[in-house]
Protein backbone atom coordinates (compact mmCIF):
# COMPACT_ATOMS: atom_id res chain seq x y z
CA UNK A 1 0.00 0.00 0.00
CA UNK A 2 1.35 2.91 -0.43
CA UNK A 3 1.36 5.88 1.87
CA UNK A 4 -0.75 8.88 1.73
CA UNK A 5 0.68 11.86 -0.49
CA UNK A 6 2.59 9.40 -2.57
CA UNK A 7 2.66 9.83 -6.48
CA UNK A 8 0.29 7.32 -7.31
CA UNK A 9 -2.14 9.68 -5.05
CA UNK A 10 -1.74 12.37 -6.26
CA UNK A 11 -2.06 11.32 -10.01
CA UNK A 12 -5.56 10.12 -8.66
CA UNK A 13 -6.96 12.68 -7.19
CA UNK A 14 -5.32 15.15 -10.29
CA UNK A 15 -7.41 12.88 -12.49
CA UNK A 16 -10.13 13.25 -10.39
CA UNK A 17 -10.09 16.80 -10.69
CA UNK A 18 -9.57 16.63 -14.68
CA UNK A 19 -12.30 14.42 -14.85
CA UNK A 20 -14.38 16.85 -12.64
CA UNK A 21 -13.41 19.81 -14.82
CA UNK A 22 -13.77 18.18 -17.92
CA UNK A 23 -17.51 16.82 -16.77
CA UNK A 24 -17.90 20.98 -16.03
CA UNK A 25 -17.48 22.25 -18.94
CA UNK A 26 -19.23 19.62 -20.82
CA UNK A 27 -22.11 20.42 -19.04
CA UNK A 28 -22.10 24.32 -19.32
CA UNK A 29 -23.02 24.22 -22.52
CA UNK A 30 -26.06 21.95 -22.55
CA UNK A 31 -27.28 24.26 -19.13
CA UNK A 32 -26.81 27.66 -21.69
CA UNK A 33 -29.29 25.17 -24.47
CA UNK A 34 -32.05 25.69 -21.84
CA UNK A 35 -33.77 29.08 -24.17
CA UNK A 36 -36.73 28.81 -21.11
CA UNK A 37 -35.12 31.88 -19.52
CA UNK A 38 -32.76 33.06 -21.45
CA UNK A 39 -33.88 35.70 -24.14
CA UNK A 40 -32.50 34.48 -27.80
CA UNK A 41 -29.55 36.84 -29.49
CA UNK A 42 -30.29 38.11 -32.62
CA UNK A 43 -27.72 39.97 -34.92
CA UNK A 44 -28.39 43.60 -35.18
CA UNK A 45 -29.21 43.66 -38.68
CA UNK A 46 -32.19 41.43 -37.67
CA UNK A 47 -32.91 43.14 -34.86
CA UNK A 48 -33.74 46.42 -36.64
CA UNK A 49 -36.55 44.57 -38.41
CA UNK A 50 -39.79 43.45 -37.57
CA UNK A 51 -39.04 39.43 -38.02
CA UNK A 52 -41.87 38.48 -41.00
CA UNK A 53 -41.66 41.83 -42.65
CA UNK A 54 -40.42 42.26 -46.06
CA UNK A 55 -38.04 45.57 -46.49
CA UNK A 56 -39.02 47.85 -49.50
CA UNK A 57 -36.90 50.05 -50.96
CA UNK A 58 -38.19 53.63 -50.51
CA UNK A 59 -38.65 56.45 -53.14
CA UNK A 60 -35.96 59.00 -53.92
CA UNK A 61 -38.16 61.72 -52.66
CA UNK A 62 -41.66 61.97 -50.59
CA UNK A 63 -44.94 62.69 -52.39
CA UNK A 64 -45.20 66.09 -51.02
CA UNK A 65 -41.27 66.90 -51.34
CA UNK A 66 -42.05 65.96 -55.01
CA UNK A 67 -45.12 68.34 -55.41
CA UNK A 68 -42.86 71.70 -53.69
CA UNK A 69 -39.67 70.80 -55.57
CA UNK A 70 -41.18 70.83 -58.88
CA UNK A 71 -43.75 73.81 -57.51
CA UNK A 72 -40.63 75.83 -57.58
CA UNK A 73 -39.03 74.14 -60.55
CA UNK A 74 -40.86 72.49 -63.08
CA UNK A 75 -38.50 69.35 -63.78
CA UNK A 76 -36.55 68.75 -60.25
CA UNK A 77 -38.64 66.11 -59.04
CA UNK A 78 -39.01 64.36 -61.93
CA UNK A 79 -34.99 64.27 -62.71
CA UNK A 80 -34.93 62.96 -59.00
CA UNK A 81 -36.94 59.87 -60.15
CA UNK A 82 -34.72 59.39 -63.08
CA UNK A 83 -37.18 60.94 -65.50
CA UNK A 84 -35.41 62.21 -67.64
CA UNK A 85 -37.57 63.14 -70.74
CA UNK A 86 -40.09 64.12 -68.83
CA UNK A 87 -38.10 66.61 -66.67
CA UNK A 88 -36.43 67.53 -69.98
CA UNK A 89 -39.85 68.64 -71.71
CA UNK A 90 -41.38 70.25 -68.93
CA UNK A 91 -37.76 72.48 -68.58
CA UNK A 92 -37.91 73.30 -72.26
CA UNK A 93 -41.65 74.41 -72.11
CA UNK A 94 -40.56 76.55 -68.77
CA UNK A 95 -37.32 78.22 -71.12
CA UNK A 96 -40.00 78.70 -73.92
CA UNK A 97 -42.53 80.41 -71.40
CA UNK A 98 -39.92 82.41 -69.58
CA UNK A 99 -38.79 83.82 -73.07
CA UNK A 100 -42.25 84.78 -74.17
CA UNK A 101 -42.59 86.53 -70.93
CA UNK A 102 -39.23 88.60 -71.29
CA UNK A 103 -40.13 89.25 -75.12
CA UNK A 104 -43.60 90.36 -75.19
CA UNK A 105 -43.04 92.38 -71.89
CA UNK A 106 -40.17 94.21 -74.06
CA UNK A 107 -42.57 94.50 -76.71
CA UNK A 108 -45.08 95.79 -74.62
CA UNK A 109 -43.15 98.34 -73.24
CA UNK A 110 -41.76 99.52 -77.14
CA UNK A 111 -45.64 99.58 -78.17
CA UNK A 112 -46.10 101.82 -75.17
CA UNK A 113 -43.91 104.68 -76.42
CA UNK A 114 -44.71 104.35 -80.15
CA UNK A 115 -48.18 102.47 -80.76
CA UNK A 116 -50.35 102.48 -77.99
CA UNK A 117 -53.32 100.90 -80.07
CA UNK A 118 -51.86 97.65 -80.17
CA UNK A 119 -50.99 97.85 -76.36
CA UNK A 120 -53.77 96.18 -75.31
CA UNK A 121 -53.56 92.99 -77.20
CA UNK A 122 -49.96 92.49 -76.66
CA UNK A 123 -50.97 92.75 -72.83
CA UNK A 124 -53.06 90.04 -73.38
CA UNK A 125 -50.94 87.99 -75.54
CA UNK A 126 -48.05 88.45 -72.47
CA UNK A 127 -50.85 87.52 -69.49
CA UNK A 128 -51.14 84.43 -71.98
CA UNK A 129 -47.28 83.47 -71.48
CA UNK A 130 -47.41 84.06 -68.11
CA UNK A 131 -50.79 81.70 -67.57
CA UNK A 132 -48.44 78.95 -69.76
CA UNK A 133 -45.90 79.21 -67.23
CA UNK A 134 -48.38 79.18 -64.22
CA UNK A 135 -50.00 76.06 -65.64
CA UNK A 136 -46.45 74.59 -66.17
CA UNK A 137 -45.26 74.87 -62.73
CA UNK A 138 -48.74 73.80 -61.10
CA UNK A 139 -48.59 70.13 -64.04
CA UNK A 140 -45.14 69.73 -63.33
CA UNK A 141 -45.60 69.88 -59.41
CA UNK A 142 -48.93 67.27 -59.87
CA UNK A 143 -46.93 64.77 -62.30
CA UNK A 144 -43.93 64.99 -59.74
CA UNK A 145 -46.38 64.40 -56.67
CA UNK A 146 -48.02 61.56 -59.58
CA UNK A 147 -44.49 60.25 -60.00
CA UNK A 148 -43.48 59.95 -56.42
CA UNK A 149 -46.10 57.85 -55.67
CA UNK A 150 -45.77 55.53 -58.91
CA UNK A 151 -41.99 56.05 -58.70
CA UNK A 152 -41.94 51.56 -58.43
CA UNK A 153 -44.40 51.26 -60.49
CA UNK A 154 -43.14 48.62 -63.64
CA UNK A 155 -42.23 50.41 -66.42
CA UNK A 156 -43.26 47.15 -68.90
CA UNK A 157 -47.00 48.27 -68.93
CA UNK A 158 -48.17 46.81 -72.68
CA UNK A 159 -51.45 47.82 -74.29
CA UNK A 160 -52.10 46.22 -77.43
CA UNK A 161 -54.84 45.96 -79.82
CA UNK A 162 -56.61 42.16 -79.96
CA UNK A 163 -59.45 41.17 -82.77
CA UNK A 164 -62.82 41.15 -81.06
CA UNK A 165 -65.64 38.61 -81.06
CA UNK A 166 -68.08 39.48 -83.74
CA UNK A 167 -65.48 41.51 -86.12
CA UNK A 168 -63.98 44.70 -84.21
CA UNK A 169 -61.22 45.71 -82.34
CA UNK A 170 -60.58 45.65 -78.33
CA UNK A 171 -57.08 46.80 -76.27
CA UNK A 172 -55.48 44.19 -73.90
CA UNK A 173 -53.83 45.62 -70.90
CA UNK A 174 -50.63 43.74 -69.48
CA UNK A 175 -49.60 44.85 -66.14
CA UNK A 176 -46.73 42.63 -64.32
CA UNK A 177 -47.90 42.40 -60.68
CA UNK A 178 -45.41 41.82 -57.44
CA UNK A 179 -46.97 40.85 -54.20
CA UNK A 180 -46.67 42.80 -51.15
Amino acid sequence: MSPVGSIPTRSRHLSLLGLLLAALAWAAPVAAQDTTGVAPVIPPTVAAQAPDSVVYPKPPVTPMGAFFRSLLLPGWSQSILDRRLTAGLFMAVEGLALGMVIKSQSELSYLKQYDPGKVEAKDQEREDWIAVLAFNHLFAALEGYVGAHLWDFPADVKIRAVPWRGGGVGAAVTIPLRGR
